[in-house]
């Protein structure tokens, strides 16, 4: 009985959408990638509980002026978390510089919805910018558009190839504001999805919580970094429809946290086929232009590494 270590083009091609659910990867320095959580923290004060926003666009804004320890509702903003038990993980309504002295405490360290405790964690400044700016294409990987009415960037992974029908165009509008979003690009939820799965990633841009109230909602993002300045302040990266800039700030302002994990390839090689036998159940699809194998239920690309 012959048996083959590599998969043949007797294999049926089937037709249609196949939903492939992988992570995309995204280097924040020359050596390390990460994968981006399905959308911005999300954290109810009263119960204690940690969560990510369903959909990549979805922000909370007006809730957000509500934030306090006792808060009984969803907040997505966030003053700077630190080991200081006057405002743990920056959910307070203090505006205290003094609160917030200390070192940094990860929100990664929760138990965010069903995955363990320690599963995600905050980027530093320097992986922040180098995903922004300094990886291989950075220009190209990145774009403002307005998305299923939300306005924010676009984040492609470092291995993209663009949906067949989609039409994605990279960079900065040439003015401020919350209407450049839209004039730039618009993409509806449907198409959004298309692109998600391909592995795209969008930060809203949702504003900040400053000491009297939200304020730049729809026209800049505020997003914390892991970095700490000075004994009072921290790093940020403010997004906007022209430009992603990086600045600090006192840490008693409120800003968005969105959260990695390391990315850790897994490539497991396809085992032997036998042709003859019945029991072999392998397709070869094309799936937004790339070539999957599936092959006992699991889904390969053409290299033999491990997508679902």
């Amino acid at each position: 009985m012959k048996r083959i270590t590599t998969l043949v083009l007797y294999l049926a091609f089937t037709a249609g959408v196949f939903a492939i659910p992988f992570e995309a990867a995204f280097s924040v320095s020359a050596d390390k990638q990460v994968v981006f959580s399905m959308g911005n923290l999300q954290h109810h004060p009263k119960n204690g509980e940690w969560r990510f926003a369903a959909n990549q666009y979805d922000y909370l804004s007006g809730a957000n002026d509500n934030l306090a320890a006792d808060y009984d509702g969803w907040v997505d903003m966030f003053r700077w978390s630190t080991d200081n038990p006057a405002a743990l993980w920056g959910v307070s309504a203090s505006t205290t510089k003094s609160d917030y002295l200390g070192n940094f405490v990860d929100w990664g360290n929760n138990l965010i919805g069903s995955d363990t405790a320690n599963t995600w964690y905050t980027l530093t400044a320097d992986e922040w910018q180098y995903v922004f700016t300094k990886r291989a294409n950075a220009s190209a990987l990145l774009g403002v558009a307005k998305v299923n009415n939300s306005n924010g960037i676009i984040l492609l992974p470092d291995a993209w190839a663009c949906p067949e029908g989609i039409t994605f165009k990279s960079g900065f509008h040439t003015k401020y504001g919350a209407s450049a979003f839209a004039e730039y690009q618009s993409f509806s939820a449907e198409e959004w999805a298309i692109m998600e799965q391909a592995g795209a990633v969008f930060l809203p841009v949702g504003g900040y919580l400053a000491p009297n109230g939200m304020y730049a909602v729809g026209s800049n993002g505020y997003y914390w970094s892991a970095t700490k300045f000075q004994d009072e302040q921290a790093a940020y990266f403010d997004l906007q429809a022209k430009l992603v800039r990086r600045g600090v700030q006192f840490r008693y302002f409120g800003s968005a946290v969105r959260l990695v994990k390391t990315f850790i390839p897994t490539t497991t090689a396809l085992p032997n086929v036998d042709l003859q036998s019945p029991e072999t159940k392998t397709q070869m699809i094309f799936h937004n232009g790339q070539l999957l194998i599936i092959h006992n239920g699991r889904t390969y690309n053409a290299n033999g590494t491990l997508m679902q």
